[in-house]
């Protein structure tokens, strides 16, 4: 008697899961065609542009993209590159092309020479040169180490030295410079964007919070140094007309409002990277102030000149 209720009671309870089953297979079926992530994902285009810098935001930026060119403008543009004699370049970090594409097309330099340190971006940079015409002659692209590599090229060879939100992971950033200077010409120009500590004291707790964070990120602590401390350094190595303009509040807030409002309208559908990218502009709040407190680090507009010769 009491294997026949069992045997009832399995049964009904089979027939139950079919027809919950069932109504659910039905339904997910009928709202396959609805889903809407799948829909974004078939649509999503390769993108024309590889940017990957914070970028520098004001109210004419009106994407990511724009705010990269714009960022890579000021530096071009602190690096005097406008004038007619700083028309030999050397960039440093140019990523996947996109500085140097913006680079051929507004500055026309009579030469390019650039270094990246990884090599999936060097042929991905060299094949979008190749694609934009630019002469191999003219425009080279170079895997190597920014603090190491740039001994090879001659002495005095290039007018203008380029660094784009890079220069606070090249191990070491004073031998970076100490490159960079014998590289220049006489009167030629360095222009970068770097991260520096603010002129006063942070607490320990904050310190000791950066410094594990830049560990992580592979970016040497002895980088990173205040604003007095880094036009020391730079003069130490023979540049001279140093200028360094904070401009935290023109990059900084534009880059995190925008991760935030990608991620909340883009997010589930780019899936685990973007999601990466979302904590990482938590990270960027926290130090740079913009989610609340006080500012950690500060992003820096720097240029310099190598000094000219007595009869120049």
């Amino acid at each position: 008697m009491l294997w026949a209720l069992a045997l009832a009671a399995l049964v009904s309870l089979v027939l139950l899961y079919r027809r919950t089953w069932t109504s659910s297979e039905r339904r997910r079926r009928r709202e396959v065609y609805a889903d809407d992530d799948d829909a974004l994902l078939l649509n999503l285009a390769e993108p024309s542009t590889r940017w990957f810098n914070m970028g520098y935001w004001d109210t004419h930026t009106r994407s990511f993209p724009d705010a990269c060119a714009h960022l890579c403008r000021r530096v071009a543009h602190a690096a005097r590159l406008n004038e007619p004699h700083h028309q030999r370049i050397c960039e440093v970090g140019y990523g996947s092309g996109d500085s140097t594409l913006l680079l051929a097309r507004e500055f026309s330099p009579k030469s390019y020479v650039g270094l990246t340190s990884l090599q999936s971006q060097c042929e991905t940079a060299k094949r979008r040169a190749a694609e934009a015409g630019l002469p191999a002659d003219r425009f080279r692209l170079l895997q190597g180490d920014a603090a190491s590599d740039l001994t090879q090229f001659p002495s005095s060879s290039v007018d203008a030295v380029l660094a784009i939100d890079c220069a606070y992971h090249f191990n070491t950033r004073s031998s970076f410079l100490s490159s960079a200077h014998t590289l220049l010409s006489p009167g030629g120009s360095l222009s970068l964007t770097d991260l520096l500590l603010p002129s006063t004291p942070l607490s320990l707790s904050s310190l000791l919070l950066l410094r594990l964070l830049f560990y992580l990120a592979n970016a040497p602590w002895s980088n990173f140094l205040t604003p007095a401390s880094y036009q020391a350094q730079l003069e130490a190595h023979g540049f001279e007309q140093v200028e360094m303009e904070d401009i935290s509040e023109r990059v900084w807030p534009g880059f995190c409002a925008f991760v935030r409002e990608r991620e909340e309208r883009m997010g589930g559908v780019l899936g685990t990277k973007w999601r990466a990218l979302g904590r990482y502009a938590r990270v960027v709040e926290w130090y740079s102030g913009v989610g609340g407190g006080r500012p950690k680090l500060r992003f820096y507009l720097v240029s310099a000149r190598k000094a000219r010769t007595k009869d120049e």
